[in-house]
């Protein structure tokens, strides 16, 4: 059995949980609008474990993996703070709280050197798919008048986020099927639900298009 509790681990995620809030901290300086400020905190994570997978060699991955872990532990202690301290609606965040638990569960799983491979491809499908949402929402925030940049942003976003959300997914998991199958019933369980909500997710960026579709043609029929 791999050995989690090792001095340096410990250490390397004490320091991603004072990392995390520090960056944050950092980058509302030069932003008064916390929202942004976490949508570029988290795409400065996504990017970061990108390429911290693709460059990193397989001794030392397990650096990027404790990153990630202190990056949604620290996330989803905010979320819990905003939903009991400041009261936000429990039902809005809920599928974000699941979403972390999930990949928390998943990065100890990897961590334990359980079918780490392939959870960390996974992972990393993920985090590159999640660069347009970043990039969409930032765009939807700063640059509210340009509604035709949001539109384009949109529909690029719902065709990238599709491709590694579902396609992509569904391939390598097709192509790993009997290492998912042999696997543990809660990574196969997770598996489905990170699935779903991949689909869910893509779904409605698609519903977003149509809306932004909608009122691009709305204006140009008020020009006419």
């Amino acid at each position: 059995m791999y050995h989690l509790l090792t001095t340096e681990n410990v250490l390397f995620f004490l320091f991603s949980i004072i990392f995390w809030p520090s960056t944050f901290y950092c980058m509302s300086f030069g932003h008064t609008n916390l929202k942004i400020v976490k949508n570029i905190t988290h795409f400065f994570h996504a990017i970061l474990f990108v390429f911290l997978y693709k460059t990193i060699d397989h001794i030392h991955i397990d650096y990027p993996i404790i990153l990630s872990f202190g990056f949604y532990f620290c996330d989803l202690f905010y979320i819990l703070h905003n939903i009991v301290i400041k009261k936000n609606n429990f039902i809005r965040h809920l599928p974000y709280v699941v979403h972390h638990i999930i990949t928390n569960y998943a990065l100890y799983v990897a961590l334990n050197n359980y079918c780490r491979e392939q959870i960390l491809y996974i992972f990393y499908i993920l985090e590159y798919s999640n660069f347009v949402l970043y990039i969409g929402y930032h765009v939807q925030k700063e640059y509210t008048n340009y509604k035709n940049l949001i539109l384009v942003v949109q529909c690029f976003q719902f065709v990238w986020y599709t491709y590694f959300r579902v396609i992509r997914f569904v391939i390598y998991m097709f192509n790993i099927f009997s290492i998912y199958y042999n696997s543990y019933l809660s990574i196969q369980l997770l598996a489905i639900v990170l699935f779903l909500m991949g689909v869910t997710w893509s779904w409605r960026i698609f519903q977003k298009c149509l809306y932004f579709l909608k009122i691009e043609t709305i204006d140009s029929d008020k020009l006419d």
